[in-house]
């Protein structure tokens, strides 16, 4: 039972996907309790751990420590930089794109947590935010895009888009999923209503729900769905059970005179070889794979890739399932020039 709501159904609140691409923290899945992912590389993680496990896990795996925060142990690594936050039962995860390593970012999210700092939504700049998470409701917010721009909303062909959200809730044996959309402009409604109404016709989680509603007035719009419990799951693509979902620690080391990069599992899951390929701005179209020198990639394996001499390009860690119907970017890592630093994104 998830002690933080009970209401949430557990696959969808401890989905094993959601760990991909995340570092290995030396938890085990068995005692997360929640992965939120607040974007593609920073996570929230609550569960039953001994912080001092956590920490001792990342400086195995090539971390440092970066001070403390209020209790918060802070940790952080410059090959990628990456910076986590270790409190009893939560921990936050960044990596950055370019810089330092994103130890503000982690010690912002406990900070906003306490109350010691305006969360986003309520500050000036995060108003349009406070606007969009309030209509998009709850309990469970899924993305919210603020100042959308071209972002396309999945499978809803709508001009003007300035901002939209989806958010899950759960009612019995049903599950509610909303999408709410923002215009920058005023709309004309019975428009609206039309283009999402084609949309929704034309995806299935939609075709086959219970029941479809869609409303809009000249500045928003949106689209409720009512689908059961167990077909909603189905419509998602539920993880497989035999599935093993790696959560890796990747290190970095750029020779220079070499031309290469040297790709190092530092800690984590045991992954079959032949599941993942490295591809590299050098020979992006050629990956090189760790299965023509390992079986299965452990702690202390690498993997030495070909980089342009003057450094810069993007290295990529691709996992796919063995059936291959899975498939996930487990890491990035942009090279660096002569007088950079290497950095994930």
């Amino acid at each position: 039972m998830n002690a933080l709501r009970p209401d949430v159904p557990e696959r969808f609140a401890r989905d094993r996907r959601r760990k991909l691409g995340l570092d290995h923290f030396g938890i085990g899945f068995d005692r997360y309790q929640w992965v939120l992912r607040i974007d593609r590389w920073t996570a929230v993680l609550t569960g039953r751990f001994d912080p001092a496990d956590v920490v001792d896990t990342l400086l195995a795996s090539g971390y440092g420590r970066a001070g403390t925060h209020h209790g918060v142990a802070l940790l952080a690594r410059e090959d990628g930089p990456r910076a986590v936050a270790v409190a009893d039962g939560a921990l936050a995860w960044s990596s950055a794109p370019g810089g330092d390593p994103p130890v503000g970012a982690v010690r912002a999210l406990f900070d906003a947590k306490a109350g010691r700092v305006p969360r986003y939504h309520e500050t000036d700049e995060g108003e349009g935010f406070a606007t969009l998470t309030e209509a998009t409701g709850g309990p469970l917010v899924g993305r919210l895009f603020v100042d959308a721009g071209d972002l396309p909303i999945p499978g809803f062909d709508v001009e003007g888009v300035d901002g939209w959200g989806t958010a899950v809730a759960f009612d019995g044996a049903t599950t509610y999923l909303r999408t709410v959309v923002a215009f920058d402009r005023p709309k004309d409604p019975e428009t609206v209503r039309l283009k999402l109404r084609s949309g929704a016709a034309g995806r299935e989680f939609y075709r086959t729900a219970d029941a479809v509603d869609v409303t809009a007035d000249e500045r928003s719009a949106s689209v409720v769905a009512a689908v059961a419990d167990e077909r909603y799951a189905d419509l998602l693509g539920a993880p497989e059970t035999d599935v093993t979902y790696p959560q890796v620690t990747w290190g970095y080391d750029r020779d220079p005179a070499a031309d290469e990069v040297t790709v190092t599992h530092r800690g984590g899951d045991e992954v079959p070889a032949g599941s993942l390929r490295v591809t590299t701005p050098a020979v992006p179209d050629e990956p090189s794979r760790f299965a023509d020198e390992y079986d299965a990639v452990g702690p202390g394996d690498s993997l030495a890739v070909a980089v342009p001499p003057s450094g810069g390009g993007r290295i990529r860690i691709l996992w796919s399932s063995s059936a291959g119907a899975r498939r996930s970017v487990l890491d990035r890592y942009e090279v660096p020039g002569d007088d950079q630093s290497g950095t994930t994104e």
